[in-house]
């Protein structure tokens, strides 16, 4: 899910606040040129803002506009608020944290800049982005940026596969091996990092008296589009430069695709179906462990029985039966 963008008025206003010195005779000033025809309620925002910061230091811009989209005295004032003078934020690369300023990343500070470093034009990186989610409403598969199947799990489930084209694919690795590969992960994490596997995965845990296994729920899904966002704005890209990569780096699923997911019973059903055209005395048999199946038959020795190769391209021609 994409993070939603916040209303114009409150985001000229945030600008506006950190435009200068964070001092409430300069606020209230810059507040009024942003809202000329609302100085009492920018006064009372202004107070407002400095009880709740402080007077010392400005607040991050993401930190202001979230302030004032959830904060009732601003955000119940949108639709009345008047634009008066336009502020813009400066496009600079400002990481968050003495952490992110020492990761070795590219300058990016605006879309233009992004689709230069891609190597694309703009209505090609705002086409693969579709922050609007404009593709994944379209029936033509050939329109989408991602082919899909159902790949069969442990327990009868499904886990949905999204392999991107290979457009967006050149685009994410260049992603992946110029920006994501230079911001460290926590040292936790073993799964898809060189120089590390299951074994460094397990060695802590050799010797423990007691160790717990466990599975995360649903892992990959729960990760929304807005967490990657963040993650790109506290790297130090600007608001717009930030959306674009986390829309080049995650997925919206069709409506459609949700649902032909398959039902972990149908499997079983189709199964059945192959079997019961033998012959009683050759009839087959299966069993089902998740997604292991073991099918056998009895067969006399009189009859010719199909080899098992012939059995298995059968199974395979039935559709959605073994993926």
């Amino acid at each position: 899910m994409a993070s939603s963008r916040p209303p114009y008025p409150l985001v000229n206003l945030a600008s506006a606040f950190l435009a200068g010195p964070w001092i409430a005779t300069e606020l209230v000033a810059r507040g009024k040129r942003a809202c000329p025809h609302d100085g009492p309620w920018v006064r009372k925002l202004v107070r407002l803002l400095l009880k709740v910061y402080g007077s010392e230091q400005a607040p991050e811009f993401d930190s202001l506009v979230d302030f004032l989209r959830t904060h009732s005295m601003a955000s119940g004032s949108i639709a009345h608020l008047e634009i008066g003078e336009h502020f813009w934020q400066p496009m600079t690369m400002q990481p968050r944290g003495p952490a992110a300023r020492g990761w070795q990343l590219p300058t990016i500070a605006s879309p233009g800049q992004l689709a230069t470093w891609l190597g694309i034009s703009i209505s090609r990186l705002d086409w693969l982005a579709d922050l609007r989610g404009w593709t994944v409403q379209q029936p033509n598969q050939k329109l989408r940026h991602y082919t899909y199947h159902w790949q069969p799990r442990r327990r009868g489930r499904f886990r949905l596969i999204q392999s991107p084209k290979r457009g967006l694919k050149a685009t994410q690795r260049k992603i992946l091996h110029e920006i994501l590969d230079h911001i460290p992960p926590h040292s936790a994490a073993h799964g898809f990092r060189p120089r590390r596997s299951i074994l460094t995965y397990a060695a802590p845990h050799v010797g423990r008296r007691i160790v717990l296994r466990f599975d995360l729920r649903d892992f990959f899904p729960s990760i929304r589009r807005s967490r990657i966002h963040g993650l790109f704005r506290t790297a130090g890209y600007p608001d717009p430069v930030a959306r674009l990569l986390s829309g080049l780096s995650t997925s919206r699923v069709p409506l459609d695709i949700w649902e032909k997911r398959p039902d972990p019973r149908d499997a079983d059903s189709k199964l059945g179906s192959f079997a019961r055209p033998a012959p009683a005395s050759g009839r087959a048999h299966f069993t089902r462990v998740g997604q292991l199946v073991r099918l056998w038959t009895r067969c006399p020795p009189s009859q010719s029985c199909p080899r098992p190769q012939s059995d298995l391209h059968a199974l395979r021609r039935r559709p959605g039966l073994l993926g």
